[in-house]
């Protein structure tokens, strides 16, 4: 990309064409040197003895209109490049407009190292003017800072429709061959991955993700350690509980006292199935009310094993409410051997849960059995006792271990 007044006649493969009107622009040869100043009285200065022996490597036939020195040059030469041959060329301002704002760009191709600088008496830049050729190690000088600064206020102030109508009148000009892109192009916006493809993976490596926050230490929070929880619960919390337990079951003693005979019905929960509980806690429910009378947690070395804390449990249980002056009409529990015999002992009646007896039934003709079907509850079961008992299940898991009053308290 030159002008063609520093060229002489023999270098352009279509100068007839071009004086006839059939084309717009010269085409130079491959070996074309520019060896003009580019004025009408200058005297043609012969090419060096470098120039003559000069092989040129092909260039590229892309072409760009530019504009042409007005001022003579001071000085004129032709650098060779004896290794890889690079055109270095410095744009003005104007030219890179159309893409982005930059401070300079550098154009590599295959072809001997020429150096250009624009000059202009214009205003603003010209899209790309002409230059003396410099030698190879020539170094332009730097223009200062503030002139630099200065220029580009003059550009973002003008009217730059010129500048970006100049390129388009080039035939081989295309806008995606642009070395620079625009700001919002190049700007590193998130790209969303609503659509990107969905795997099935194991659950443990989804729980790594969640072991420690990448961020910052919101899933490693600092807390104060189990054994400080433990001194507020003895201090503050359990006492709160228990005096609050006891403050409301003396009020409803006191409501029951004036009702007579009640009936009850009773169940143990254990924190661990099988006989290999520690804690059992025996409930005992008001029929009438579906209200909680009383609640005992037995541990198992206390009896001696978990089986004996069943009859523990209803045994605590029924003492607290004989010294409070509560009689016990009738109670419907389970059928377990060591109740029914307690319960005769202490000559209360005794009825039995239909679904723990469903349960518990093989053979409808076992003497047992069904000695035991007069003993059914016929009005009142334990469903609401056992639903009573679920709800613990979410304050007391059975495979967490708790020790005595924190068990009771929950």
């Amino acid at each position: 990309m030159l002008c063609s007044v520093h060229f002489t006649e023999d270098c352009f493969l279509n100068l007839q064409q071009f004086n006839s009107g059939f084309s717009n622009r010269l085409i130079l040869k491959d070996s074309a040197v520019p060896t003009l100043s580019g004025h009408p009285g200058d005297s043609e200065p012969q090419p060096s003895t470098s120039q003559q022996h000069l092989e040129t490597p092909h260039l590229s036939t892309t072409f760009h209109d530019i504009g042409c020195q007005t001022e003579p040059p001071q000085n004129m030469s032709v650098g060779i490049q004896s290794s890889a041959p690079t055109v270095g060329t410095q744009l003005s301002m104007g030219t890179l407009r159309a893409s982005m704002r930059s401070k300079g760009t550098q154009a590599i191709v295959p072809c001997v190292s020429v150096y250009t600088e624009t000059t202009s008496s214009f205003p603003e830049f010209t899209p790309m003017s002409s230059t003396p050729i410099r030698p190879q190690d020539y170094r332009p000088r730097k223009r200062p800072r503030l002139e630099l600064e200065e220029e580009e206020e003059e550009e973002e102030e003008g009217d730059t429709s010129a500048e970006l109508q100049a390129e388009p009148q080039d035939s081989t000009y295309i806008p995606g061959d642009s070395v620079l892109t625009d700001e919002s192009a190049m700007s590193s916006e998130p790209v969303s991955t609503y659509k990107d493809d969905k795997y099935i993976v194991f659950e443990s490596c989804l729980r790594e993700l969640f072991q420690s926050c990448p961020i910052c230490k919101a899933m490693n929070l600092e807390i104060f350690q189990y054994d400080t929880f433990r001194r507020h619960a003895r201090s503050f919390l359990e006492p709160a509980i228990i005096h609050k337990w006891k403050t409301d079951q003396q009020h409803l003693f006191q409501k029951l006292q004036h009702g007579g005979k009640i009936g009850v019905s009773g169940d143990m929960r254990a924190d661990s199935p099988g006989h290999s509980a520690k804690y059992g806690s025996y409930t005992l429910m008001h029929l009438d009310s579906n209200r909680i009378i009383d609640l005992q947690l037995v541990q198992s070395n206390e009896v001696g094993g978990s089986y004996h804390m069943k009859k523990e449990g209803l045994k605590r249980c029924l003492d607290l409410l004989d010294s409070n002056g509560l009689v016990v009409d009738y109670i419907v529990t389970d059928r377990h051997p060591q109740i029914q015999k307690y319960l005769r002992e202490r000559s209360i009646t005794h009825f039995y849960d239909v679904w723990h007896f469903e349960k518990g039934s093989m053979a409808l003709l076992n003497k047992r059995v069904v000695k035991d079907v007069e003993k059914l509850s016929h009005h009142y079961q334990t469903s609401s006792l056992e639903a009573f008992h679920s709800l613990i299940l979410r304050f007391t898991p059975k495979n967490v271990v708790f020790p005595f009053m924190g068990m009771l308290c929950r």
